[in-house]
């Protein structure tokens, strides 16, 4: 049970790293009352003069970085937990849940804030060592079920989808997100990424499912699952070139004494998703990769981090 939760822990670890967030731990519960809690984002402007222009950006504020330069203006500015809505939720010691038929007993582990959710999931383990989470509602969240390597005949490719696709119907409707998959030959296994679209826009709404090539599943976990929904967020409301434009400001503020210090400053291009935030607004999440490059003679050296904001959409 020891070596489940361990290896539970680091397939977790993984997915958070894949879904985009690889620096700060959203996993620690800090106060949200704490001044850095949510900072106002008073520098935004255009940078041209033009006072209207400056007053019409979207608000930026940073709730991630790896922070490897220590002259960049970056400190956490938003939480997405709400933790003080749910800081005096009861928690149940044990719960019985059923996972594709079978059903589980599990003891109360730990309270996780994870990723963009506003809201905690529980984490708990039951007695044949199946490590799961569940939300407020009690949805299943995640599950690792980490059966070492295939056992029965091979399925196909479509097959293995098929079987994500029926596991993740149980909770959401699977028509909602496009499908992605990614096969490993060498370790007997498809992951299927589900990413739901408002509009032209991905969003935070996710699950991913890892299933073996003998159609049994491996593992199973999900942000912001059934949460971002076309009722509640418009993909019309958002100004994309705004939204650029507001994020190029930041970036400017932050990195501003930085670019002293480097031959030069290079961005990526901006991965984009839309989120329901725990006021229940429209957020927009953005991570840039930055590069901080010196050049001597015909020589480059460069050091790189990451960096991620939300912008508010008003």
């Amino acid at each position: 049970m020891k070596n489940n939760r361990i290896i539970f822990s680091i397939i977790l670890t993984v997915t958070l790293l894949l879904a985009g967030c690889s620096s700060v731990e959203n996993n620690n519960i800090t106060d949200p009352n704490s001044p850095n809690s949510e900072l106002t984002n008073g520098d935004i402007g255009t940078g041209s003069g033009n006072e209207n222009a400056t007053n019409e950006l979207y608000r930026v504020l940073i709730y991630d970085y790896s922070d490897p330069v220590s002259s960049a203006k970056h400190e956490i500015e938003y939480v997405f937990a709400d933790y003080e809505k749910y800081k005096d939720v009861a928690v149940d010691d044990n719960i019985e849940i059923r996972v594709n038929g079978t059903r589980y007993s599990g003891k109360y582990q730990a309270t996780q804030y994870r990723e963009f959710n506003f809201f905690p999931v529980y984490q708990y383990v039951s007695e044949e060592g199946l490590s799961f989470e569940v939300d407020e509602s009690g949805m299943l969240t995640s599950c690792f079920w980490g059966n070492a390597s295939p056992q029965g005949a091979k399925k196909t490719k479509d097959e293995c989808v098929a079987t994500a696709c029926d596991f993740l119907a149980n909770f959401v409707d699977v028509d909602s997100y496009e499908i992605d998959v990614v096969e490993d030959p060498e370790r007997g296994m498809y992951t299927v990424s589900f990413i739901k679209k408002i509009g032209n826009f991905e969003t935070t709404d996710t699950a991913t499912i890892a299933v073996r090539s003998d159609g049994s599943l491996y593992s199973y976990s999900s942000f912001m699952l059934g949460k971002v929904t076309e009722g509640s967020i418009s993909a019309d409301s958002v100004d994309l070139e705004k939204v650029e434009e507001s994020v190029n400001k930041k970036l400017s503020s932050v990195y501003q004494d930085v670019e002293n210090d480097y031959s030069r400053v290079e961005y990526s291009e901006y991965n984009i998703a839309l989120t329901t935030l725990k006021d229940g607004n429209l957020g927009v999440v953005c991570t840039v990769n930055v590069e901080f490059i010196e050049s001597i003679a015909e020589f480059e050296t460069s050091v790189s981090e990451r960096i991620s904001f939300v912008v508010l959409i008003d």
